[in-house]
Parts: structure tokens; C-alpha cells; sequence
């Protein structure tokens, strides 16, 4: 009797079973290290590299002081009296400069809490940009305070007169009176760490001339001019350092630069030109450290002065009182309890 085989007991996969399939071999890279579509894309200029932190949820997570005081000046930028031309150098194809440009200085002074003298301390320890209305920028030093850079000044005159390697062009020194200047169209506060003096980037309009420029107050000005290089004169690097008298017997330190370089180097980089105007920014600040470093060798902050923003870092002294106060007329409830029980 022939017995009939039995039926595999493997199943074959029912109708409409999806199945796995092999993922797909990676293609060889080209030959010779030929450059693909994404890398032969042109970078974008080095103002527009974006930061690792940059944007977080669209929205800026991280920017440096450069930074903030660019786009300050970038919308305070006039506008250009013509188009940019193709091709040349940073400086040639630039608009005409319009007469009479805005300002742009470094104001040296103190920090205070609004509506008193006391001195604004902050725990850090770099250069930090201090916005709201709590604190007010005081461009006033007392008497005698400029003294040190006065000297600092008359020492790089010196080396230029005598020198045999001479760091600048042609540098002069001018004196006369001129009106104290008007309130700023916009302003940054910085503030310095370890130091009595920091720094305000004003932009000032040019100077009115006319009745109202002689009923306004004159003050005494002498003016250091450096200039770097000879060239035309909306394209000179030249910066000045002005020690401004007033009749109450304070100073003024000013820090500024030739304004119609800035503003065209400015327009340059709105437009997406190459442009000089980081480096100008850059080289601004750093002057204006070197001033306020030359001004706090005279002035120092002691290191055990106590942190105070008003509204912020705020004295223990009437925190430590209430709570005094407070248990005090706790216990004087307890023992008045205890005498009627």
C-alpha cells in the first residue's frame, strides 16, 4: 500500500502581503572628485554667514556687539543719491556723499540709574549692550579726568613730529568754540566691566549754523585729527578725538570718523557690494576701548563694589529691614497671646 506524501507545511504569503525590499546601493562617488551641484553653489558674502546659534525658532538667538551696532547703523543709513556701479574697488564706485551726513561718534561718560548719581554694576565680564529706560548714559566727566588722555595724545603727536617711522599720514591738532551738540537721532549704550567709564555710538546730525546755533551753548573744543592715508576726501581714513570744556568745569570725550566713509561703505553693504564698513565698525570699537581703558587707569573701580541695576540688582539693605520688622511684630503677637492665655 503506497502511502501519499504529506503537503509541505510551509505557507505561502497571502495575496497582497507587503514585503521588505533591499535598500538601494549607494552610487560611487564621481570620478576625479568631480564637485556635485550643492558645492558649486557661491558662498554667501561674510556678513550674511549665518552662527551656529544664530536662529532659534526664527528667531535671533545669539548676536554679537558688532552686530547690533551694524544693524543700528544700517537703519540709520541715508539714502543713496544714485545706484552703485558694477565692478571696481570698495571706495571708487560708491554714491556721491550727500553735503551734510549724519554723525557718528563714541561718547565716553558714566552709567546711572535714572534720576540718581549712583553708579550702574553689572556681574559680567565682557562688553554688554544695555537697552531699556531704567539707566541713563551721563557724557559729562568730572574735572581733570581727561588729563591722562590729554598726555596719551600729546606723546603720539611727539612721535609723529620726531619719530622716524611715522604711524599716520598727518596728524593736527585745532582749537576753537562750537555749540554743544544736540540730542542723538539714535544711540547704543555699552558697558565696559571693571570700569567707572563706558561708551554711548550716537548718530548726530552735522552742526546748525544760525541763530539757533549761537543761543545754544558754546563749549571749548580741541581736536586731535588722525589721518591714516592720503586719498580723496569723501574717502580719507581719518578719525578725531574731541576733549569738549563746558562752563561748569566738566569734560566731554568724543571718539569719531570720517562720516562720509562710514555711510558710503554702510550703503555698499546694503546692496550687497564688497565693503569695508565691518572693518571701519571694528576699528571704531576698538578705539573706543583704548579710550576708555586710558580714562580708567585715572579712575578705578574698586573690586568689592556691589553689582546695582535699578529694578534688577537692587540693595538687601530694606529687604533685610522688612523682614526684621516683620519678626519683630510676630514675636510682640506671640508674647501678647501668651500674657492673655
Amino acid at each position: 500500500m503506497e502511502v501519499p506524501r504529506m503537503a509541505s507545511l510551509k505557507r505561502a504569503p497571502p495575496t497582497g502581503t507587503p514585503t521588505l525590499a533591499r535598500p538601494a546601493a549607494k552610487r560611487p562617488a564621481p570620478a576625479g572628485g568631480a564637485p556635485t551641484a550643492a558645492s558649486t553653489k557661491p558662498a554667501p558674502p561674510l556678513d550674511m554667514l549665518p552662527y551656529q546659534r544664530r536662529l532659534t525658532f526664527r528667531r535671533p538667538a545669539h548676536a554679537s556687539l558688532e552686530d547690533r551696532l551694524r544693524d543700528l547703523l544700517g537703519t540709520c543709513a541715508p539714502t543713496p543719491v544714485g545706484g552703485l556701479t558694477s565692478g571696481g574697488s570698495a571706495a571708487s564706485d560708491a554714491p556721491p556723499p550727500s553735503p551734510r551726513p549724519l554723525r557718528v561718534v563714541m561718547s565716553v561718560g558714566r552709567i546711572v540709574a535714572r534720576g540718581t548719581a549712583r553708579e550702574v554694576v553689572l556681574p559680567v565680564r565682557t562688553e554688554a549692550l544695555l537697552d531699556g529706560n531704567a539707566h541713563e548714559f551721563k557724557a559729562l566727566l568730572p574735572k581733570g579726568v581727561a588729563g591722562s588722555l590729554t598726555d596719551r595724545l600729546a606723546k603720539e603727536l611727539e612721535a609723529w613730529q620726531n619719530g622716524p617711522v611715522k604711524r599716520w599720514a598727518r596728524v593736527t591738532v585745532t582749537e576753537g568754540v562750537s555749540a554743544a551738540p544736540s540730542a542723538p537721532k539714535a544711540a547704543a549704550v555699552v558697558y565696559c566691566p571693571g570700569s567707572s567709564f563706558h561708551y554711548q555710538l550716537r548718530v548726530l546730525s552735522q552742526a546748525e549754523e544760525g541763530p539757533e546755533a549761537e543761543a545754544a551753548e558754546q563749549t571749548r573744543e580741541v581736536v586731535y585729527t588722525f589721518v591714516k592715508e592720503e586719498r580723496a576726501p569723501a574717502d580719507t581714513p581719518w578719525w578725531t578725538v574731541t576733549l569738549r570744556s563746558v562752563s561748569s568745569g566738566e569734560e566731554a570725550v568724543e571718539l569719531s570718523l570720517n562720516p562720509h566713509l562710514l555711510w558710503s561703505q554702510c550703503q555698499r553693504m546694503k546692496a550687497g557690494k564688497q565693503h569695508a564698513f565691518s572693518v571701519l565698525l571694528r576699528d571704531f570699537l576698538r578705539n573706543a576701548r583704548s579710550v576708555v581703558a586710558c580714562l580708567s587707569a585715572v579712575e578705578a573701580r574698586g573690586a568689592e563694589a556691589p553689582c546695582f541695576y535699578p529694578g534688577l540688582l537692587e540693595p538687601t539693605d530694606q529687604v533685610r529691614e522688612f523682614y526684621e520688622q516683620k519678626a519683630q511684630s510676630i514675636s510682640a503677637q506671640k508674647a501678647q497671646s501668651f500674657a492673655v492665655g
